[in-house]
């Protein structure tokens, strides 16, 4: 896998000592690009706070066709759960590796 990007860690650009930018590559790239990605559509805050069971399996499916939509991503391979504030995401990517993340909500 050819991805590489900036690090973001706690929302900001993560810079070494002198000032230069962290990297991120190949499984944890993505997992970083969908995690943003999730935030900036609105997934994330859309289950905080939220108890409608339905609700809940519907926006976990939203989640999972927005994640098979990135084309690093193999077609049928996304699962997510949203359990305890916690969004939990595993998905393999075409090279055949797996990636996981898990996105905490505060609210």
């Amino acid at each position: 896998m050819n991805s590489i990007d900036l690090l973001i860690f706690e929302e900001d650009l993560s810079l070494n000592d002198r000032g230069e930018p962290h990297y991120v590559v190949g499984t944890e790239c993505v997992a970083q690009d969908i995690k943003h990605m999730l935030i900036e559509r609105g997934f994330l805050t859309s289950l905080i706070a939220e108890r409608d069971k339905a609700k809940i399996s519907m926006t976990e499916t939203n989640i999972e066709n927005a994640v098979e939509d990135d084309e690093r991503i193999l077609a049928g391979s996304a699962s997510v759960v949203f359990r305890n504030g916690v969004v939990m995401c595993t998905a393999k990517t075409i090279d055949d590796e797996m990636v996981y993340l898990e996105a905490v909500l505060n609210g």
